[in-house]
C-alpha cells in the first residue's frame, strides 16, 4: 500500500486538521502529515500575500473557505502566524472553536493569559519549536492539560515531547532558547561584517571551526544571513522575549535590548531593498 498508515491498528477516524499560516513551520506540518489517509488537513487562502497563496496552491492542501469553517470544522487548529497577529487570530477563531487550539506562535506567557481570556484552558496547548523546522533533529514540546490529540500526532511523523500540564511551561523555554540563538545570530553578523570588511572573513571562520567546533560553524552563515532575511519576524518575537524578560529579568536587560536593536536596523535595510541573501559574503557587499 504506498499510503502510509500508522503504526497502531485502530478504526478508521478522520483526525482533521487545521492550519491557520501557511510558512515553513506550517507547510512542513502539512507536508509531514498529508500522505497518511486517516488525516485531512486544511486551511484558508484569505488575506494572504501572493507568495503565500501561491504556494499554498502548489502544496495540494485542502482550501477551506473561511476562518469561521476553518475552526468550526477542526479537531485540532493550528496557529503558526506571526507573532502581531496572533491574538487577533485568537479573537477571530474563539466563537466557532470546537477542537483543541494549538499555539506554535514565539509569544510570551504574558500574550498567552490575554489569549486565555478567549479560549478555555482545556482546549489550548502551549507549542514551542526547538530547532529548525526542516532538520531532521527538530521536535515540539507541549504543556497544556489536554494534550492527547496533541500527542496522538506522533503516531504521524511529528515529533512531540509533553514536558508538564502547565500552560506556559513550553512558552517560557521557547523565550529563552530564542533569546539565546538571537543573540547569537546578531552577534555573528556583527563580527562577521567586521572581519568581513578587514578581509579576515575566511581565517575567523577557520578559527571559530577548531574552537567552537564544525556543527557550530556549519550554521554561521545561516545563521548571519537568516537575522537579515527574517528580520521582521524576529523582532516581533524579540518584542514578546522583551516583554517576558521585564517581567522575571529586567535588572540584566542589557544584550536583548542590544539584539533587539540590530534586528530592528536590518529590517529597515530588507524593507528598502526587499531581497534575500543565502550568502553573508553577498549580504555584506550590499
Amino acid at each position: 500500500m504506498s499510503i502510509k498508515t500508522t503504526k497502531m491498528l485502530r478504526v478508521f477516524i478522520m483526525l482533521k486538521i487545521g492550519l491557520i499560516g501557511f510558512g515553513n513551520v506550517a507547510k512542513t506540518i502539512y507536508d509531514t502529515l498529508k500522505n497518511y489517509d486517516d488525516i485531512k488537513v486544511s486551511t484558508i487562502n484569505n488575506n494572504r500575500s501572493y507568495k503565500t497563496i501561491e504556494m499554498i496552491k502548489k502544496s495540494g492542501i485542502i482550501i477551506t473557505k473561511d476562518i469561521k469553517t476553518l475552526s468550526q470544522e477542526s479537531d485540532i487548529l493550528i496557529s503558526a502566524v506571526t507573532p502581531k497577529n496572533a491574538l487577533s487570530v485568537v479573537k477571530e477563531v474563539y466563537p466557532y472553536l470546537n477542537g483543541t487550539y494549538m499555539d506554535i506562535n514565539t509569544i510570551s506567557p504574558i500574550t498567552i493569559q490575554k489569549i486565555l481570556k478567549y479560549i478555555p484552558k482545556n482546549k489550548y496547548v502551549d507549542v514551542a519549536l526547538i530547532g529548525k523546522i526542516t532538520s531532521n533533529d527538530s521536535y515540539f514540546i507541549i504543556s497544556g492539560e489536554n494534550t492527547d490529540k496533541i500527542m496522538d500526532l506522533s503516531n504521524y511523523g511529528l515529533k512531540i515531547k509533553k514536558i508538564g500540564d502547565n500552560i506556559g511551561q513550553a512558552s517560557k523555554l521557547k523565550m529563552l532558547r530564542s533569546n539565546y540563538t538571537k543573540g547569537v545570530s546578531t552577534l555573528l553578523y556583527e563580527t562577521f561584517k567586521t572581519a568581513y570588511q578587514l578581509g579576515l572573513d575566511d581565517e575567523l571562520f577557520t578559527i571559530l571551526t577548531k574552537t567552537e567546533g564544525q556543527e557550530f560553524t556549519k550554521k554561521i552563515n545561516s545563521r548571519i544571513c537568516n537575522s537579515y532575511n527574517y528580520s521582521k519576524r524576529k523582532t516581533e518575537e524579540l518584542k514578546e522575549i522583551n516583554a517576558f524578560l521585564e517581567k522575571n529579568n529586567p535588572k540584566d536587560m542589557i544584550m536583548n535590548n542590544a539584539t533587539y536593536n540590530i534586528l530592528l536596523k536590518l529590517n529597515k535595510k530588507h524593507e528598502k531593498f526587499d531581497n534575500e541573501y543565502y550568502s553573508y559574503q553577498k549580504l555584506f557587499m550590499q
